[in-house]
Formats: structure tokens, sequence, C-alpha cells
């Protein structure tokens, strides 16, 4: 066993969570908690250890609560936030290059497209059974009926999504505040 001098410069470099727990007269799990957003200052035979200076408010009983952080943990908190989102940031822009992400915009063109594809296949099936399958009149208004019907209800069904606006799209949901160069847009007028 070391010294009390060798002890205590141990624990000025860093406690281990079972001495805090000790130093503070609190459970191992209370400790591990309390300090699950602080990184740790280095590391003791693969444990990581923490300096008491850094983690003592944390551990003070009733001395802190998440409403009142000190100063000096609000701006150790707001470092790693920022480097938190820095990192998401950086992970959304390797998922876009990627392709595995895309931007809004992309979206909505790609499913414009779509959509007006459908829009024209549809009227196009119409024309073809129109001029080519030798129905009668009566069975020719039907499938047109059918066809119309169909492609109402696609417009339909798509302005009645619930999607969030994000960025400066404008996206109704109400069918009555739909403009007409908007249905065209999507292939749908």
């Amino acid at each position: 066993m070391g010294s009390k001098a060798s002890e205590f410069a141990e624990l000025v470099r860093g406690a281990s969570i079972n001495q805090l727990g000790q130093l503070f007269d609190l459970d191992r799990r209370t400790v591990t908690d309390r300090l699950k957003d602080v990184q740790p200052s280095g590391r003791r035979n693969t444990f990581p250890v923490y300096r008491i200076a850094d983690v003592a408010e944390l551990l003070v009983v009733g001395y802190l609560t998440k409403d009142k952080l000190s100063e000096a943990q609000k701006l150790k908190h707001a470092g790693n936030e920022k480097d938190h989102w820095d990192a998401q940031l950086k992970r959304q822009k390797y998922l876009e290059n990627m392709g595995d992400l895309w931007r809004t915009e992309k979206v909505i063109s790609v499913f414009a497209d779509v959509f007006k594809t459908f829009r024209e296949a549809v009227v196009v099936f119409a024309d073809e059974m129109e001029h080519e399958s030798g129905l009668t009149n009566e069975q020719i208004d039907k499938v047109k009926g059918f066809c119309d019907a169909l492609l109402v209800e696609t417009r339909d069904k798509l302005l009645q999504l619930d999607i969030p606006e994000f960025g400066d799209h404008d996206i109704a949901v109400d069918p009555s505040a739909v403009e007409v160069d908007d249905l065209a847009e999507l292939g749908l007028a």
C-alpha cells in the first residue's frame, strides 16, 4: 500500500467512480448517473477517472439541479453540445454524399417527377383504351371515368398528407387552399 501522500497525489490526478462515491458518500450508480454528461479527465487501469475539482459540484447533494448549473458547467456543457452538433452535421454531410440522405428539395422534385409520370401513364392508358380496344362508347366512358377518379383520388390523398413544413416549402394540407399551379407542378392538374 502506498503512502498517504501518494494516495493524495493519485486522487488529485483523478478519482474513479468508486472513489468519488466514497468521497461524497454516494452510491456508485448515483455517481455514474450524475457524471453521464462529463468527459473523464483520463484513465487508470482502463477505468475512467475524473478530476475532483471538475465534478465536485455535480456530486454535492442538494447543491445543483438541472435548472441551476454553475457557469463553469454551462460552458463545459456548451462545448460538449457544440461538439455533438458538429459531429451530427458531419454525419449528415457524409450521408448526403453517399446518397443515403436527401435534401427536401430533391425529395419533392423526385416525387413530382413520379406523380407526373403516373398521371401521364393513366391518361395514355385511357386514350389507348379509346383508340385500340374495340370497346363501345359507353365502356370507354366508364374507363375514362375510372381513370379520372383515380387521378382525383390520388391528388386528394396527396393533399391530405400531414407533411411538416421544412425549409422554404409551402406544402398545403387543406385541399381548398391548393392552387391550380401547385397541382400542375405535381402533374395532377
